[in-house]
């Protein structure tokens, strides 16, 4: 169990929580003086652990993603670049004709 330390006020307002590590061992007064130990319960550490769990989840997906992104960008690079290269070339033999046509 992970251990906090909080500036609570009040050993009232740590008791109404179930905090304070003063009333978890019974004590009738506070013995930090305003600094309570507080324990986190195990349903606070799972609520961490599943937070980790999404965290590392949604960063494998879009590490995915942004894989994918960049494949698909490459071929679309590609596509475009070979697509102006025989536009060029088409231009070029239509020059070339003009100009043994012409002599």
């Amino acid at each position: 169990m992970a251990l906090y330390i909080l500036n609570l006020p009040y050993c009232e307002v740590a008791y109404s929580t179930g905090l304070c590590c003063c009333v978890l061992h019974q004590e009738t007064q506070c013995l930090h003086n305003g600094l309570h130990v507080c324990c986190v319960d195990s349903q606070l550490e799972h609520r961490v652990e599943k937070a980790q769990e999404e965290f590392e989840g949604i960063s494998t997906s879009i590490r995915k993603e942004v894989e994918r992104f960049e494949l698909q960008r490459y071929h679309d690079f590609k596509a475009a670049i070979i697509s102006y290269l025989e536009s060029v070339l088409s231009n070029q033999q239509q020059v070339c004709i003009l100009y043994s046509v012409s002599k």
